[in-house]
């Protein structure tokens, strides 16, 4: 009850009680101005590969090296360029940028949609004036699974006899 009190008096809680956000919370990621003055994202994906290795195998009693093709994960870091197709610049007042007017003159933190879906409002409120909001799907993250503990399984100590 104190506390509860004492939060409101310093401004702790969010306005409203009953206000939630309505989609995923965006990313924190860096614009960055290249030398010919475009903006652009840094942005890791990770591309499936085949890569043949080496593994030894048993053939008759003795070990053979032969050739298999796995698949693999490899990350590749693309540039996304804030003025190319498909990428949505906003402000936080929610009104569309275009990213061929767009002059940053340094690294900016920009807020980047997890779910290639706009911001919500709710999120951007905690930015400050001139932060951009970010919409393009290449930059959409899947959201991460918790997946349930299995049950601790109990340890019998046999008895001492």
């Amino acid at each position: 009850m104190i506390l509860t009190c004492v939060s409101l008096l310093l401004g702790f809680l969010p306005p409203s009680q009953g206000e939630q956000a309505k989609g995923a919370a965006p990313q924190i990621m860096t614009a960055q101005v290249n030398k010919a003055g475009r903006a652009f994202i840094l942005a890791t994906t990770y591309r499936t590969v085949a890569m043949e290795v080496q593994v030894k195998v048993p053939v008759n009693g003795k070990e053979e090296i032969r050739k298999k093709v796995v698949q693999q994960h490899v990350p590749v870091v693309e540039e996304i360029f804030l003025d190319s197709p498909g990428v949505e610049i906003f402000g936080v007042d929610g009104n569309r940028l275009d990213g061929k007017t767009l002059k940053l003159q340094n690294a900016t933190p920009v807020l980047v949609s997890s779910d290639g879906k706009r911001i919500d409002p709710f999120y951007a409120r905690i930015a400050r004036e001139g932060t951009l909001l970010i919409v393009d799907p290449r930059l959409a993250r899947p959201m991460a699974l918790v997946m349930p503990r299995p049950p601790a399984e109990e340890i019998k100590v046999p008895k001492k006899q």
